[in-house]
């Protein structure tokens, strides 16, 4: 309990004072400014070591309170108290090497004076070996070293902190192993400190310890080592040495290497191994979870060299010195341009998995057996092993696993390793049936090398692909932050995609309309919704785009969700690597880079905001764009169609009404659907022989009269919008004059009504966007179907009465849309208008309204009473001539 209680005083109290130093501003002597010799990129405090040794010292004092065997380390107290302070002066004003090697040197002598030396060391084979008056000047040694060396390793973040954590963990596991409860007490009371402290300086850190932390540290361990040698049962001190070897042997050889080339070993540098891995292309999280492994699996090392005696010590020794020699020499070779993994040759994957299968059918035995050799089983199990190395590898081939990249490692690889250790299991176990009637083999070795293997060679080829994506999630203010529509399997594979694109891209959440997902996390990701939060929760992630992962979702669903993106005002994607894109997305990249994207102003929203809109002729081309502004701001649209066939798949089904052709009579429409606004949209460009002049007149003008006069007579005063489709069509096409004569009668009629024409040109819509053909190269387009929403929004918002058109813009070709860049060159679009009209401001971005001489009304169209279903050929006639008079 007393050392449950030491751990969690120490890491609330170095949390809370850590935050607390964070909360307060820096003074300047304590920011460590970045220079070309420095690992970091910006100013950080470095005071953070005054949080580990408050948090350590409160710790220990309220031990010696309650516990006098804890008043041993008094000693070590008083040492760590000189050097803390020395540190911080250090970090303060800067300290010469003569103070420094001053402090601590005195912090070595309170040690010897305490009693706490090295009389002996136990050396493997070699025995027990007397130092005699070597003992003090030795002690010294270790412990100035070990403060040098622990102070040399923090020069990344979380190195030193996080080195700390694990190695006191480890010793105090050791401690508890051996019979020294007060030992594993003082190394979890370090370990809570160090982890308090490594919430905030985990990379990217936000402070460092400075010398006054990495010095407390370094004493500390050394101390602890020489007075656990000295106690009765000892504390070996090969132990201590083995988990910190791999921070230590980094900062002896540069040492060593440093004095070699006489160069002054306390200058900064940039020659250490872990800053060398950072200047071939790791990050500090990378670097820094390496530096992490190593010591966690020297520390598996020394629990091993506890359990299993001292004869493990050469092997570990030997394996230990072997595999930092490799490591170097890799870093070296990397530095002359080498690969870190050899994933793609054969050689080192096959040398890897038979280190793997020898290493768990031999550490099978050994755990079964206690860690110790017995003759007869060790003998029967050595016999085998040929058997089980043929085997294994035999399956490892058969079953693909040589071919594999383990950076790409997933869940089919995971079921190729579990098959081919499962058949190879079951092939050994025949074999050693038949050859030696299992005669002295432990009958559980085979069920615990089955677990071991599986779990070797899945941690290898996991820990490879893990070593990759670390450090790839967003750092720094500078990330782009991205939302994933969508939270199935296709979402799951973009989230892995842009984390794979580096540190300067990051999904942030995921959003859907799914109930049963919302709340969940994908790979630590939470899942928002649903969409119509979508502001908000762009808001509060700090959302820079949002990428589309709906596979199955139809062309109507990507409106809606183009239309939410636009609201939240964030720019939407298509998922990368996706087979096709929707329609409505790529309008919306395309508008995104043609400059062409708006978004419907305030007033359009607290004018249509639960509003009925009746969308007739299902929208034309436009309707799913016409139908995605309206929802943007509030509207509930429906929309009439003529005939089912005749909806496009971006029109969503849940607002289509089908009450068949309009007609000269529309009183039944009006009467079901009760509009408060009107968008009534009509095709101008001919088509053929379709569209010649008596369907233009019976489409333009009888029925579009027809519906206002039944609007306005059912519902007085509501708004009646006309999008007038000119496409190519000219001035002085008769189409053209038609579609004069059906606005003059429009407006003419509509009296005190609110009644609006909006010409259109020729209209990118997003159907044409995503369909090929053969003269896209040469098709040309003036706005696309986005503006035209917005516009038509805008219109029936302000209750707009009179003829209005696009503000002259330049053309774009469609290939120029399709790859969603501006294109060069371009002439100015042609604006369907008549030669005596002229064009005004209005009060809408994007569009002018039109001065015709035709509105206010004028003759023939002044009082006209009798609406064109009665009109004779003569009135009709009349009319042509006045709108060509023009």
């Amino acid at each position: 309990m007393t050392a449950l209680l030491a751990f969690l005083s120490a890491l609330a109290l170095s949390y809370a004072a850590t935050r607390l130093l964070l909360r307060r501003p820096p003074v300047r002597a304590f920011v460590d400014v970045p220079s070309a010799r420095s690992s970091h990129a910006h100013p950080k405090p470095r005071y953070g070591g005054i949080a580990i040794v408050a948090a350590f010292f409160a710790t220990f004092a309220w031990l010696g309170v309650v516990d006098p065997v804890f008043r041993a380390f008094f000693p070590m107290a008083g040492g760590c108290a000189i050097l803390f302070g020395v540190g911080l002066a250090d970090d303060w004003r800067g300290v010469g090497v003569a103070a420094r090697f001053l402090a601590q040197g005195s912090a070595a002598a309170i040690a010897i004076v305490a009693g706490v030396v090295i009389e002996r060391v136990t050396l493997p084979v070699v025995g027990t070996v007397e130092l005699g008056w070597l003992s003090g000047p030795l002690t010294a040694l270790v412990i100035v070293a070990s403060i040098n060396f622990y102070n040399f390793i923090d020069g990344i973040d979380g190195l030193a902190a996080g080195s700390a954590l694990i190695s006191s963990t480890f010793l105090a596991i050791v401690a508890l192993m051996v019979g020294q409860p007060a030992f594993a007490v003082i190394f979890l009371a370090v370990a809570g400190a160090a982890l308090g402290f490594l919430q905030y300086n985990f990379p990217p850190s936000r402070l460092f310890m400075g010398d006054g932390g990495s010095t407390f540290f370094g004493y500390v361990f050394a101390y602890l080592a020489v007075a656990g040698n000295r106690a009765t049962p000892e504390i070996p001190l090969f132990v201590p040495i083995l988990l910190l070897s791999s921070l230590y042997l980094d900062a002896g050889l540069t040492v060593v290497k440093r004095l070699a080339r006489r160069e002054k070993v306390f200058q900064p540098h940039r020659t250490h191994y872990y800053q060398r891995l950072l200047q071939i292309g790791l990050n500090h999280k990378q670097v820094t979870l390496l530096e992490y492994l190593v010591t966690i699996m020297l520390g598996a090392s020394a629990l091993l060299y506890v359990r299993a005696g001292a004869w493990f010590a050469p092997f570990l020794g030997v394996a230990w010195v072997s595999a930092f020699t490799l490591a170097i020499l890799k870093i070296r070779g990397l530095e002359r341009g080498g690969r870190l993994v050899w994933e793609r040759r054969t050689l080192f994957v096959v040398a890897a998995d038979l280190a793997a299968i020898v290493v768990a059918y031999l550490g099978a035995y050994f755990l079964r057996m206690g860690f110790q050799f017995t003759e007869a089983e060790g003998n029967a199990v050595l016999r085998a092993l040929p058997i089980v190395v043929i085997v294994r590898s035999a399956c490892f081939f058969k079953f693909g696993l040589y071919r594999s990249m383990w950076r790409y490692t997933t869940t089919g690889d995971v079921v190729r390793v579990i098959k081919a250790v499962t058949v190879g299991s079951a092939i050994i176990l025949a074999a050693v049936v038949l050859m030696y009637r299992f005669v002295a083999f432990p009958r559980a070795l085979f069920l615990i090398e089955y677990f071991l293997l599986i779990s070797f060679i899945l941690g290898t080829r996991f820990s490879t692909r893990l070593f990759h994506e670390i450090g790839r999630e967003a750092q720094g203010g500078d990330a782009r932050r991205f939302a994933v529509i969508g939270s199935g399997d296709a979402a799951e594979r973009v989230a892995r995609e842009v984390n794979a694109r580096g540190p300067r891209h990051a999904v942030v959440c995921f959003v859907d309309d799914e109930p049963a997902t919302i709340g969940l996390l994908i790979h630590g990701v939470p899942v928002e919704g649903p969409g119509d939060r979508l502001a908000d929760v762009c808001r509060r992630y700090a959302v820079d785009a949002l990428i589309y992962a709906l596979a199955d979702a139809d062309d109507a669903a990507a409106a809606s969700w183009v239309a939410r993106a636009r609201a939240a005002g964030v720019a939407i994607e298509a998922a990368p690597g996706a087979p096709t894109v929707p329609a409505a997305i790529a309008l919306d990249r395309a508008a995104v880079v043609l400059g062409r994207r708006g978004v419907a102003s305030p007033r359009a929203a607290a004018a249509l905001r639960g509003r009925t809109v009746l969308v007739t002729h299902a929208g034309g081309a436009m309707g799913g764009a016409i139908v995605s502004e309206l929802r943007g701001v509030g509207a509930v649209p429906v929309v009439h169609v003529d005939a089912p066939a005749s909806v496009r798949g971006s029109v969503p089904a849940d607002v289509v009404r089908c009450a068949g052709p309009l007609g000269d009579d529309a009183s039944g429409v009006v009467e079901s659907v009760a509009p408060d606004v009107v968008l009534h949209v009509v095709g101008v460009e001919p088509t053929g022989a379709v569209n010649d002049e008596e369907f233009l007149w019976h489409h333009l003008v009888r029925e579009t009269d027809g519906l206002a006069h039944a609007v306005w007579q059912a519902r007085p005063g509501t708004r009646f919008v006309v999008a007038s489709c000119w496409g190519s069509t000219r001035s002085g096409d008769p189409a053209a004059a038609v579609a004069a004569v059906m606005e003059a009668i429009l407006l003419s009629r509509a009296g005190t009504n609110s009644a609006a024409v909006l010409r259109l040109p020729r209209v990118l819509t997003a159907e044409r966007l995503a369909a090929g053909g053969p003269n896209d190269e040469r098709a040309a387009f003036d706005l696309l179907e986005t503006d035209v929403a917005r516009f038509l929004v805008e219109i029936a918002a302000g209750a707009y009465r009179g003829i209005y058109v696009p503000a002259p813009g330049r053309e774009f070709p469609l290939p120029a849309a399709r790859a969603a860049a501006p294109a060069a060159g371009g002439s100015p679009g042609r604006l369907p208008v008549f030669p005596a009209e002229h064009l005004d401001e209005c009060g809408i971005d994007g569009v002018r309204r039109v001065l015709s001489p035709l509105f206010p009304a004028a003759e023939p169209f002044r009082g006209l009473a009798a609406g064109p279903a009665h009109a004779s050929r003569a009135q009709r006639e009349e009319w042509l001539r006045a709108v060509a008079s023009q």
